[in-house]
């Protein structure tokens, strides 16, 4: 099974990457468009909500309801789904949810300068300038946005990615290629390894939604079955909240054991301030 996520500028000609790598790999193309509908459907969630999700835009009294950690932990589910259908590529922003633990997931970006995107507007897609600046300014301020909300880091962050690719020097038929060329390391890994990723992916899926309706800044990592939540906000009681964590967590299938640990934006709240006089 390979798992393969395209990030990419819009007018980056990424389409016809994915194409021709979906070919060769016999591997679906899953859009961004793709796991929405399939998490709207799936969970009941409003499909303005969840784009609201995807282009970062604050939901209403997220504090209590914690809607967006739901919609979140409903796309990673979707995404595993689809990737336990077979092959798959991932086009767009959202395969940047798909959890670092799973190492067989190759990651490319394909962008270009905004001059030849810009180009590729007017020529491949009959924009004017106008047009065509408009949605890639548009697209692209999504883009940094969700990957600043997800890592704190600018969309186009070469750490975010195995491979990137201008598509200004590097043609359709070379980036495949290279794409090959690096997956091929990638597929030789052990398939005991990969299996053991596959089981961790869907044991996350499932904390996480679990998570969600705990509340925000509980991050899942996990290794095997064994669940490290990182508390990573600011709580008043906070072992009501890491027992309340242990327990829900606990009654997953498949979890082996649960820790709970304090990540760095954590703050212990105190009743008495002291103030300067």
């Amino acid at each position: 099974m390979s798992i393969l996520t395209i990030t990419s500028g819009l007018y980056s000609n990424a389409g016809e990457v994915a194409s021709r790598l979906s070919e060769k790999l016999n591997s679906k193309i899953i859009t961004d468009a793709d796991i929405i509908e399939k998490t709207h459907q799936d969970n009941d969630i409003n499909l303005s909500t969840l784009q609201k999700v995807v282009e970062s835009k604050p939901l209403a009294f997220n504090d209590f309801s914690h809607e967006k950690e739901k919609c979140l932990a409903s796309i990673i589910k979707s995404i595993f789904e689809y990737a336990c259908l077979g092959d798959c590529i991932f086009l767009g922003i959202l395969g940047h949810l798909i959890p670092s633990e799973i190492s067989h997931a190759m990651r490319v970006l394909i962008i270009t300068d905004k001059k030849t995107r810009t180009q590729n507007g007017i020529t491949l897609h009959g924009l004017s300038e106008k047009e065509a600046l408009k949605n890639i300014e548009q697209s692209d301020k999504v883009a940094a946005l969700w990957t600043n909300d997800l890592f704190r880091k600018k969309a186009w962050d070469e750490s975010l990615y195995d491979i990137v690719i201008p598509t200004d020097k590097m043609d359709a038929e070379a980036s495949v290629s290279l794409i090959l060329k690096h997956s091929e390391k990638l597929l030789s890994s052990k398939e005991d390894l990969i299996k053991k990723e596959i089981l961790d992916f869907k044991l996350i899926s499932d904390v996480d939604l679990v998570l969600s309706e705990i509340g925000q800044g509980l991050l899942a990592g996990i290794d095997g079955g064994n669940v490290t939540v990182t508390i990573d906000k600011k709580v008043m009681m906070l072992a009501k909240l890491q027992q309340k964590i242990m327990t829900a967590v606990q009654k997953i299938p498949g979890v082996k054991s649960v820790e709970t640990k304090i990540g760095k934006n954590y703050y212990k709240g105190n009743i008495v301030r002291n103030y300067e006089f």
